[in-house]
Formats: structure tokens, C-alpha cells, sequence
């Protein structure tokens, strides 16, 4: 136990020291991606605004959902499934895009899909002022001791985020179809997430209140929503269950690195 506490704490520790490394890399891919772009940030934050309005005037209009309380909700799970979304696909390609600096470097697996999942969280967080915006346009604002209380999410989903990215990376390198099955999962996990409607109508069909507890990526929603929309710090239950899953994503990366990290560069 304390050789393999001493292994982490090495392992965390060059990663601390490559932080100039791969902080530089995430800069240069958010240069990239806006690079002669003429709105710049600004896609990103159209994205899940967009998509919003799209949703909710389809539910206004055929479910006859209130606008103003329908918006921020919406637009909080957007935002939420955007991250998801990135990092787990973004992970898909980690190590493959990593190729020349893995061929000429040996260098911390983890520090790519890290990459990732900074890139994916700056936009995340971008985002937070503009949904804290709705929400007081819309319910008025949220106290500032909840909002305080969603930045022990924000660090839960980070971490959380960069699991996904790592272990969707290392199965995407062992099997490459693997990015295609990710994809079609995501579907599948977005209509089985209260992302797009209330969790009350899932709660009323079969199965529906055991298919939200069974879904870690219910509570983590839940911990966002529940500080910005009904002002509350975020529910112990979520809490428990969104670290746990945290935990089981850090024990299975480390698994993963420690089984292929020196055979990788084979596979690339």
C-alpha cells in the first residue's frame, strides 16, 4: 500500500511538473479552434443557447411549458451535456493527436486527456456567468451560498471528466471502433438523463426512479441544477454518488495506465 501511495504521489507530482507543458497545449488548441474564427468563444457559448431556444420553443409549444422557467433548466443541461460530450469524444482521439510527443518522449499518459478535459472545462466555466444571467433574468438570482456550494461540483465534475477522457482514449487506441460505440452510447445516456425534460416525467414511468438512481449522470446534473435553479447547496445524495463514480473512473484509469503505458505506442 504505501509503495503503491509513493508511485501515485511521483506520478502526480510529473504531472505537476509538465503543468507549463500541458497548459501550453491547451492554449494552442483553443487558439486553434477559434484561429480566424469571427465570433471566436462566442460558438461556444451559442452552441447550448441555441440548441436551448430550439428545445424550448418545441415544448412551449406542444407541451405547453413555461418559458421562463423551462430556459434556464434547459440551458444548464445543455451546457452540462456539452462538457460530458467533449470530454468523453475529445478523449477518443487524446492519445492519437499526442502521437509525435509520445514518439519522442516518455511522458505521463494522463497529461492528454487532461488536455482535454481543461479544454472542455474552460468552456464550461465560461458558460457558468451566462446561466447565472438566465437564472436571475428569469427566478431571480440564487443565493450566494448555494452558488458557492457548486464549485465542489464543478471540481467533482473535472475530475470526473478527465477519467472519461482517459479511459475513452485508452479504448479507443485498443479498439478503434470504440469512438463510434461511445457515440451511439451518449445517445442513448442523453435521453435517460433529465437533460431536455423534468425529472418528474421520467419518475412516472416504469422503471423511471430506478433508472435516474442507477444513473450517475443524473445526480451530477442534479448538482448543478440544484445550487443556480432552487438556490439550495447541492443534495448529499448526489454528492455521495458523484464521488463515488469519480473514484471508480480514477481506480479504472489507474489500471489502464499502469497496463498499457509502456505498450501504447505500439498501438498509435
Amino acid at each position: 500500500m504505501t509503495q503503491a501511495m509513493n508511485l501515485a504521489s511521483r506520478y502526480v507530482l510529473d504531472l505537476w511538473q509538465l503543468r507549463y507543458f500541458w497548459l501550453s497545449l491547451v492554449r494552442v488548441d483553443l487558439r486553434h479552434r477559434y484561429r480566424r474564427s469571427v465570433l471566436g468563444l462566442g460558438w461556444s457559448l451559442l452552441k447550448p443557447m441555441g440548441m436551448t431556444a430550439v428545445i424550448c420553443v418545441i415544448f412551449t409549444t406542444i407541451f405547453g411549458a413555461k418559458l421562463v422557467e423551462f430556459a434556464p433548466f434547459v440551458l444548464i443541461g445543455m451546457t452540462f451535456w456539452g462538457f460530458i460530450t467533449e470530454t468523453v469524444l475529445g478523449g477518443c482521439t487524446a492519445f492519437y493527436s499526442a502521437e509525435g510527443y509520445l514518439r519522442q518522449a516518455k511522458l505521463p499518459l494522463a497529461i492528454f486527456p487532461l488536455r482535454v478535459a481543461l479544454g472542455a472545462g474552460f468552456h464550461f466555466v465560461v458558460m457558468i456567468p451566462i446561466i447565472f444571467l438566465a437564472v436571475s433574468l428569469t427566478t431571480g438570482p440564487p443565493s450566494w451560498t448555494a452558488v458557492l456550494s457548486l464549485l465542489t461540483s464543478l471540481i467533482l465534475l473535472f475530475v470526473i471528466g478527465w477519467g472519461l477522457a482517459l479511459l475513452s482514449g485508452l479504448l479507443t487506441v485498443a479498439f478503434p471502433d470504440m469512438k463510434h460505440i461511445l457515440e451511439l452510447t451518449l445517445q442513448i445516456v442523453f435521453y435517460l438523463t433529465p437533460i431536455i425534460y423534468p425529472p418528474s416525467v421520467l419518475a412516472e414511468q416504469r422503471f423511471g426512479s430506478a433508472i435516474m438512481q442507477a444513473n450517475p449522470f443524473s445526480h451530477l446534473l442534479t448538482l448543478v441544477r440544484a445550487p443556480l435553479l432552487e438556490s439550495v447547496p447541492a443534495p448529499s445524495e448526489s454528492l455521495v454518488v458523484g464521488w463515488v463514480f469519480a473514484l471508480i473512473l480514477v481506480g479504472l484509469s489507474v489500471v489502464g495506465i499502469t497496463r498499457t503505458e509502456k505498450r501504447l505506442i505500439y498501438w498509435l
